[in-house]
């Protein structure tokens, strides 16, 4: 999608979200992961590679209208856009959406092109202990810390019980505004230069490591006792789901 729409000289922007109604992305399906076949692992961890390259990467202006849960990989694409508005439901007693990196509670660890950004966009003090802890923040935590830059809230009251629909074309509307301002008050060329400027160095990295960085994670996935960790944890989700 990021390279057919890099193809269309009339699009200059894009808005990144999901149809689901609680669920921006969750990631990976650990199911690649977990007793993978090994033919497929190094493509599907390829793939992953150049989603982060494209998006990242990508001259357009991206905004991520994040509706719901934004885990691991979820997060990763939220971090390569430009700007990040985060669904905040004001109803607390109903729960809500967490971003982050949570890796580590499945016994793996963010690739270091990922982690970085995670540095770069969160602090290093904070981003070292969110990757350790496999931290999963709140809306309003994740603004704090700088991991989302605008929240949009989602309406949970007596007179709108939760109409995820209408949320959620709230928060569409309000970031296709946000890349429509942004698209016509800043030149092209200056957007695209600063753009550039800033990312460049990572992705050069990732580009000539990709193999590298290919191989690393699948020899350590197989691993036997990474494995477990998969499978325990894949197990425990897996029963959270049939007790709902």
């Amino acid at each position: 999608l990021v390279v057919t729409s890099e193809q269309n000289s009339k699009i200059q922007g894009l808005v990144v979200t999901s149809e689901l109604p609680t669920i921006f992305s969750a990631g990976l399906d650990l199911k690649e992961l977990y007793q993978p076949d090994l033919d497929r692992l190094p493509v599907f961890w390829n793939a992953f590679q150049q989603l982060y390259l494209d998006l990242y990467g990508t001259n357009l202006t991206t905004v991520a209208a994040i509706n719901g849960h934004a885990i691991a990989g979820g997060c990763m694409i939220a971090l390569c856009c430009d700007y990040r508005m985060f669904r905040h439901d004001n109803d607390e007693e109903r729960g809500g959406s967490k971003i982050g990196l949570n890796e580590s509670l499945l016994g793996i660890n963010a690739p270091p092109w990922l982690a970085q950004m995670y540095v770069d966009t969160i602090g290093r003090r904070c981003a070292e202990l969110a990757l350790s802890h496999g931290t999963l923040y709140g809306a309003q935590q994740a603004l704090d810390i700088g991991l989302v830059d605008q929240l949009v809230d989602y309406q949970t009251d007596d007179n709108n019980d939760g109409n995820t629909n209408a949320n959620n074309a709230v928060i569409q509307n309000t970031s296709k505004h946000y890349v429509q301002k942004w698209i016509t008050t800043i030149p092209q060329q200056a957007r695209h230069g600063t753009k550039t400027f800033m990312r460049q160095k990572p992705i050069d990295e990732l580009v000539s490591n990709r193999q590298m960085d290919n191989d690393d994670f699948c020899s350590f996935v197989i691993q036997p006792h990474v494995q477990d960790s998969l499978g325990a944890y894949i197990q425990s989700m897996d029963k959270k789901k049939r007790s709902k």
